[in-house]
């Protein structure tokens, strides 16, 4: 996911700031399992900024795609991380539900 996202970033001109988001999402994996809500927070500042060098009318028309590339992976690695936080709220949810049964 992040890795997908950072091979669009490096082609572009400018690309500081998307790849130290980047690299910050990737120390946090390597850290351990991040919490989703930061996640969630460091994807859709991606997102938005995508967003902005697409809507920039200085942005040249190759990059517009390549930043469409971007904000569609990122746009997609949060869907990939709300869809995995409802199931655990599920499973939690199911738990919880067990438990009550068995009492």
């Amino acid at each position: 996911m992040v890795k997908e996202i950072a091979h669009g970033v490096k082609g572009l001109g400018d690309f500081k700031r998307p790849l130290k988001i980047i690299k910050t999402i990737e120390k946090a994996f390597k850290e351990g399992q991040p919490e989703r809500g930061w996640l969630l927070a460091q994807l859709s500042g991606l997102v938005n900024y995508a967003k902005i060098k697409i809507m920039d009318s200085n942005t040249d028309r190759s990059d517009r795609i390549k930043w469409s590339r971007i904000l569609v992976a990122a746009a997609s690695a949060c869907s990939r991380t709300l869809s995995e936080k409802q199931l655990d709220e599920i499973e939690t949810m199911l738990k919880e539900m067990k438990r009550k049964v068995m009492e």
